[in-house]
């Protein structure tokens, strides 16, 4: 690079320093950042606490299902005990089916609600980790 635009480049660093370009922008990041810090910690406090709930109903549906298919196979007959056998799976689906879509709106509402407050923030993608959110989708 040549003397002047050396000059021309120090010179134009200059004057965006002496307008505050920089110091206001950096001002407006902190800003951003503390605004958004919050409700991320909301967001993830909810998503522990649902993945939380969804866990304790999986394990207690097991639990319930290893109980009901020990009683089952205490009957005498194939029909009673095919009767029972059908319940106990039955049961079980329809709790683990209750427990997975009470884990789907949980994360939607806390990630819906994250969206909202990271829009009043005013947050850009640098301060929005929303682009990961389809880590939870496999969950």
């Amino acid at each position: 690079m040549t003397t002047v635009k050396k000059c021309i480049v120090s010179g134009l660093f200059a004057m965006m320093l002496a307008v505050g370009l920089p110091a206001s922008a950096a001002t407006n990041e902190s800003a951003v950042i503390a605004c958004v810090k919050p409700a991320i910690a909301t967001r993830e406090a909810a998503l522990a606490a649902g993945w939380s709930a969804y866990a304790d109903a999986k394990s207690a549906a097991y639990t319930a299902r290893a109980n009901a298919l020990a009683t089952a196979y205490t009957n005498a007959t194939y029909s009673a005990l095919r009767d029972d056998v059908k319940i106990a799976w039955a049961t079980f689906r329809n709790t683990t089916k209750s427990a997975r879509s009470t884990w789907f709106r949980t994360r939607g509402t806390a990630w819906r609600t994250f969206r909202a407050a990271a829009k009043v923030c005013k947050a850009t993608s640098a301060a929005n980790d929303s682009r990961n959110a389809s880590a939870d989708n496999g969950l």
